[in-house]
């Protein structure tokens, strides 16, 4: 814990490990190592001292171990870094240029008047809990998606060009497949959903077109995501011989499980494991204090008529961290530590159904369907 007696603030440093185990690793085989995602496995308690170990001629003994169901794209950035900076300063760095995203997303919100959304996203952005998101490697590729794809959204004036957007959705998908080690996913589907309806309040759609708007989108994000994991799968298949979707199939039957080494649990308990990462003061203060002034904020700038087919459908994307854990169950359990991250949509969903109802910077007289 980064904070002492702060359950969320869990940093993951095997993962980082692995993470520059795999970036320093080379077999002599360039394109194994991009495709199996190779790390040195010898004496020590963990990735980077498996390593330190035989970069140090400590030991003589160690093996290659494949990581292949993963991209590893994080290394196009990794690799480089580590050729100039150490750890401490690419953390440094990525804290910087994290915070640089949110102030230019929360600039582009200003610009186009709809300042009533800042406080929903500073919400979401607490409860991912951006301290940890600063130093850690693993936990960063599912913020950056995230921040990459509502830039993109929030650009764009017409969100009503429902081609673009299902691009932009597939895209998010691909590029989360790409560099990210499956830790909180769901969160690079449903924060883009809830901003984009937020943005999209003005414009009339029936509650029907809304919902088929969700789902379609939805559907985007999920061919691109499923899509580009099984591409790599094949192109191991291919390229190297080697059945990569056998351990992959095993892989999803042992995550989507309810065990953990034939301890069974059920969905409630996997629910309570996540929320409880939610149990502390700070929070709390903060939910309360952002409530009262989104409450203030619908009270004195409440709109004349509320477009209730938007309303339904981030509801419906409230749901999306509760049908992930079911889908999940295994995988939610057993790293709750950093899927705990997903009921940020809940929470984002909540504060976005009661801040896009007002509207200091909109025409109050506007009829709504």
């Amino acid at each position: 814990e980064m904070l002492q007696g702060i359950k969320s603030t869990k940093l993951d440093n095997f993962t980082d490990g692995f993470i520059l185990n795999i970036s320093y690793t080379q077999t002599g085989d360039a394109i194994r190592d991009a495709l199996m995602g190779e790390s040195t496995v010898a004496e020590g308690n963990d990735p980077v001292h498996w390593l330190y170990n035989v970069l140090w001629g400590k030991t003589d003994e160690y093996t290659y171990s494949p990581y292949t169901r993963y991209w590893h794209g994080y290394q196009i950035f990794t690799r480089p870094l580590l050729a100039f900076f150490n750890i401490s300063s690419i953390r440094f760095f990525n804290m910087t240029v994290q915070l640089a995203l949110m102030v230019l997303f929360v600039s582009v919100i200003i610009a186009r008047k709809r300042c009533e959304l800042i406080l929903p996203f500073f919400v979401m952005w607490i409860t991912l809990v951006p301290i940890t998101l600063f130093y850690s490697l693993q936990y960063s590729s599912a913020f950056y998606v995230t921040m990459l794809t509502c830039l993109a959204l929030a650009v764009r004036r017409d969100a009503g060009d429902i081609k673009h957007i299902c691009i932009v959705f597939e895209l998010d998908g691909i590029l989360l497949a790409y560099f990210d080690f499956f830790t909180y996913p769901c969160i690079c589907l449903g924060i883009p959903l809830i901003l984009l309806l937020s943005l999209d309040y003005d414009r009339v759609l029936s509650m029907r077109e809304r919902i088929k708007q969700v789902f379609l989108l939805g559907l985007n994000w999920a061919f691109g995501y499923a899509g580009m994991w099984a591409s790599k799968w094949l192109l191991v298949q291919i390229i190297l011989g080697e059945n990569a979707f056998s351990s992959a199939e095993a892989a999803i039957k042992n995550r989507s499980s309810n065990n953990v080494d034939g301890a069974v649990f059920t969905y409630a308990d996997v629910l309570l494991e996540n929320i409880r990462y939610y149990k502390n003061a700070v929070f709390a203060l903060v939910f309360v204090i952002a409530l009262a002034v989104a409450l203030f904020m619908l009270f004195k700038y409440c709109r004349c008529r509320i477009n209730k087919a938007v309303l339904a459908a981030i509801m419906l994307c409230a749901a999306l961290p509760f049908a992930w854990y079911f889908v999940t169950m295994n995988h939610s359990m057993v790293h709750a530590r950093f899927t705990f991250r997903e009921f940020s949509m809940l929470f984002y969903a909540l504060f976005s159904a009661i801040c896009v109802n007002s509207a200091p910077n909109s025409i109050k007289e506007k009829a709504y369907g």
